[in-house]
Parts: C-alpha cells; sequence; structure tokens
C-alpha cells in the first residue's frame, strides 16, 4: 500500500482524489498549506506528494522547492497538480522539482496508474548540472522560515481577530462596520437582538436605508466624515418605527470603513420619565396635607349638615330649608369629587399630547390644587394675572407640575422671612408668554443660579427636597420649546417662564 501525501487546501477536492486513490489501495492523507505539506512529509515519508499550486502562505511551486532542498525529503516524487493550467506554471513546477504536472479535473480511470508508475518506475539521480546548489538551499531555508514566522502571524492574527470579534458581539452598543458607501459589512450581537433592525436588515440595503436621520443632510454627513473623519452623537431612528428605537450615533470614518455605534436614548428617556413621574408624586406629599384639609372641611361640613337635616326631618321640617341643607350637602360633595379628580390627574402618569392652553387657567387650578400647602406659614399669594392672555401649545400636567414646583420651592425658600411673600404674574410682549413667579425670600448666590437647576442640586436640609423639582422644570420647558430664567438680589428672587404663542 503506498502512501500519498496531497497538499490541497480545499476538501472538497482533497476527498475526492482520496476517495479514488483509496479503491485503488492508496493510503491518502491531507496536508492544507506549504507549511504542513513540509511538516507532514517528514513525519509520514510518503511514496509521492500531490502538490496543489495555489496555495495559502506558500505557492506550491515554493513548498516543492523546499521540500527538495531537505535531504530527508528530496528522493520523494512530487507531482504538480492544478485547475489553473498554464506553460508558466507547468514551467515554474517542474523547474522547482516536480516530476509530473496534472490538470484538474483528473481523470478517475488513469490517475490512480499514473500515480502508482511515477513511483514504482520513478529513479531519483540528481545529476551534478540539476542538483540543487548551495544557494537554492539557503534561499529555500530563508524562504520557509519566513513562511513559518507569517504562518505564525497569520495564527495570531486569527486569535485577535476572534477575540475583537467576540467583544464587538457581546458590548453592549450597537455596532456597525460599514463600507465607504455605507453598505453593512458587519455588525454586532446587540444589533442581532433588535428585533426592528433584524425585521428590516437586507444586504441591498445601506445603513441609511434602514436608520432614518430627520432633516440632517446626508450629503454633508458624507463630506464631514471625508473632512473630518469623525461625527459625533448623530440622531437616528428605525424607518417605520415608533419613538422607541431612538439612537445616538457616532460615525469614524477609518481608510476604506466606517465604523457606526449606536448607543439607544429610547430607554434613556423611559428612565428620565419615570424621574418626572416620581417628583411629581413627590410634590402631591409635600401638598398632602392641604388636601387632606381641603377634603376635612366639607366632610365636617357635610356631616353637621345631615345632623341637622335629621334633627329638622324628625321636627318636620319645612321645603325651604330642606332645599338649603340638600344644596350644602351637594355642594360639599362637588368639591371633594374636584379635589380627588384634580389629585388624580395630576398623580398619573400624562399621555397627554400638545393641545392649545390657558396658563392662568392652569396656574389657578395648582393654587387651588395646593392652596392649602403654599399658603400655610401665613404666606401671602398675589395673583397679577392678564386677562387677555394668548393660548400656548403644550400638556397640561405637565405645566401644572412645573409650575407647582416652582410655586413649591418659592415656599420652601421663605421659610424665615418676614412677611413672606410669593406673587404670580403673567403678560405678553411680541409673541411670546411670560409667567413670572418671584418672592421675597433670600438671594440664590450667582455661583448657584445655573447650579438650582441640575439633578441632585439642593440647597435644603435632609427631608425637605428631592433635589429634582428644578431639574424637572427645566425639562419640561424644553420638551415644550420653551424657556426658564432665574433673576436675584437682596430683595426678590425671580423664576421667568417664556412661551410660544399659538399663531392664530
Amino acid at each position: 500500500m503506498y502512501k500519498v501525501l496531497y497538499v490541497e487546501d480545499n476538501f472538497e477536492n482533497y476527498k475526492l482524489v482520496d476517495f479514488i486513490l483509496s479503491k485503488k489501495g492508496f493510503q491518502v492523507y491531507n496536508a492544507i498549506d506549504g507549511i504542513d505539506a513540509i511538516d507532514k512529509a517528514k513525519q509520514l515519508l510518503p511514496d509521492i506528494i500531490i502538490m496543489d499550486i495555489n496555495l495559502p502562505n506558500l505557492m506550491g511551486y515554493e513548498a516543492v522547492t523546499m521540500i527538495k532542498s531537505d535531504e530527508s525529503l528530496k528522493h520523494i516524487p512530487i507531482v504538480a497538480l492544478t485547475a489553473a493550467y498554464s506553460d508558466e506554471y507547468k514551467e515554474l513546477s517542474m523547474s522547482a522539482g516536480c516530476c509530473e504536472y496534472f490538470t484538474k479535473p483528473i481523470d478517475p480511470i488513469s490517475f490512480a496508474d499514473n500515480l502508482k508508475d511515477i513511483i514504482e518506475n520513478t529513479t531519483l539521480v540528481l545529476n551534478d548540472d540539476k542538483s540543487i546548489n548551495q544557494i537554492s538551499r539557503e534561499i529555500s531555508k530563508s524562504l520557509e522560515e519566513k513562511a513559518r514566522k507569517i504562518l505564525k502571524l497569520n495564527k495570531e492574527l486569527a486569535k485577535y481577530e476572534s477575540k475583537i470579534e467576540k467583544i464587538l458581539s457581546n458590548i453592549s452598543e450597537i455596532i456597525f462596520l460599514l463600507d465607504n458607501n455605507f453598505k453593512i459589512k458587519f455588525y454586532n450581537n446587540s444589533a442581532l437582538n433588535n428585533k426592528n433592525f433584524v425585521a428590516q436588515y437586507d444586504e441591498s440595503k445601506t445603513f441609511f436605508d434602514i436608520f432614518d436621520i430627520g432633516t440632517e443632510d446626508l450629503s454633508k454627513i458624507k463630506e464631514t466624515l471625508e473632512h473630518k473623519k469623525s461625527i459625533a452623537n448623530l440622531q437616528v431612528i428605525l424607518k417605520n418605527y415608533n419613538q422607541f428605537d431612538l439612537f445616538l450615533c457616532n460615525l469614524t470614518h477609518m481608510e476604506d470603513e466606517i465604523i457606526a455605534t449606536l448607543r439607544s436614548i429610547s430607554s434613556e428617556n423611559e428612565i428620565k420619565d419615570k424621574i418626572v413621574h416620581l417628583e411629581k408624586l413627590a410634590s402631591i406629599g409635600q401638598v398632602t396635607a392641604g388636601v387632606i384639609h381641603e377634603i376635612n372641611n366639607p366632610l365636617t361640613a357635610l356631616k353637621t349638615y345631615f345632623q341637622i337635616l335629621k334633627l329638622k326631618y324628625l321636627n318636620n321640617i319645612d321645603g325651604e330649608d330642606l332645599i338649603g341643607i340638600t344644596s350644602k350637602i351637594e355642594h360639599g360633595f362637588d368639591k371633594i369629587e374636584n379635589l380627588s379628580k384634580t389629585l388624580l390627574s395630576f398623580a398619573r402618569p400624562s399621555t397627554e399630547k400638545k393641545y392649545p392652553l390657558n396658563i392662568n387657567g392652569i396656574i389657578k387650578d395648582v393654587i387651588e390644587f395646593g392652596e392649602y400647602e403654599l399658603k400655610r406659614g401665613q404666606i401671602n399669594i398675589v395673583l397679577d394675572l392678564d386677562e387677555n392672555i394668548s393660548y400656548t401649545m403644550g400638556i397640561k400636567s405637565q405645566l401644572e407640575q412645573a409650575i407647582l414646583n416652582i410655586l413649591i420651592n418659592a415656599h420652601q425658600a421663605l421659610k424665615n422671612t418676614n412677611n413672606p411673600e410669593i406673587k404670580v404674574k403673567t403678560y405678553e410682549e411680541d409673541n411670546k408668554i411670560y409667567l413670572s413667579i418671584s418672592n421675597n425670600g433670600p438671594k440664590i448666590p450667582d455661583d448657584l443660579k445655573e447650579k438650582i437647576f441640575e439633578p441632585f442640586f439642593s440647597t435644603k436640609g435632609d427631608g425637605e427636597g428631592t433635589g429634582l423639582g428644578l431639574a424637572i422644570v427645566r425639562q419640561i420647558m424644553n420638551k415644550h420649546g420653551a424657556g426658564v430664567e432665574v433673576f436675584s438680589d437682596d430683595n426678590c428672587t425671580e423664576f421667568l417662564m417664556k412661551f410660544d404663542k399659538v399663531q392664530k
């Protein structure tokens, strides 16, 4: 039984030759490249070597030269087998030391016999004029060393590529590798886990076929990437899906590729909304005493009127007295009902859309809702409202919260102030509506005027605030395209809220 070493990097091609030769009694082994061929040849000492010409790392004729320069291997006949026939390849193969040259596809009937004939009839006699000289040996040795180094580097590079791919696949941010035309070449597991992206993706689409950039100009994005090499915090959204697929995208241009990283801001917005709702509930907690007081008053009155009604009924009450008593009872019930509705609407998470609102009406509702708490401490509340004020577009519950937060902040600032007063004023200038809420409490230091709008910043003592009230005011105002400013001196602190008028 003859041993054959077939050097072939295509496994299907190897299996075909193995099948044909095994039927004829050959034992066939495989090497996947030139370096592997040298190592397997030394290990197996085959009777013949079949060498593919186009191999990774080393060409087949280069591997032949190396084998023929090795004293322990040079007696082994080598035949070339290639799909790319050319006189040049044949000449190179024969010059390197091959004794025969075959092209694919092989003849399944005669191929095994041809190999057997070569093994049994080829006598290796290296004549002086054809022997491999010392220079050739050294070149082959040097080439082999370099090829082994390249092979080692390729293996290490493959390991690093595998590690990098695993790292990219497990990063929480969505990562894309794009070509210069924004076609997607690679995406990580975080992208794969986004069902909305997977539902839209196919190989024919570009990144910007899937992600919408709103009013941004794609040509400007390309131009910026070309010159500045990077774009940060580009807001994108998955096309055909809702606002919950909103992302901040960073693009980095690297030679012939573009790296796109996406961070979901939908979840951040959801968290912010929850914080706003929690702060709303905290505001409710601060006016709970007032609500209880407002409910207790009509309940006490109702109880009294019922006692009167009972006594009158027992004493044959006349019609007029009965009408008066029942109307007062009804008024008490109405007050409790309105108070509970206001409380529930304020506590419930907002799902409202913007619609035209009258700022004065919101102010009156908020003050009525928190009247007891706001006036506690003998605080005088002065209303100076422009009754002809225009409408503004807004979400009622959110603006109620913003105004209540500022009023509570003013109330807390007046804790140790003589003759405390809160003044609420509305007016118009040009196309703007202004709401001014001022108090005669202590001055806010200049270095704290901006910090008071930062989350969790508070100048109050423990248990007197969450540090989120004014931060949420600014967030709500920003959401409405409105503004809020603070002015403070030794006489007065004013929060000025500015809204756009509804254009008629």
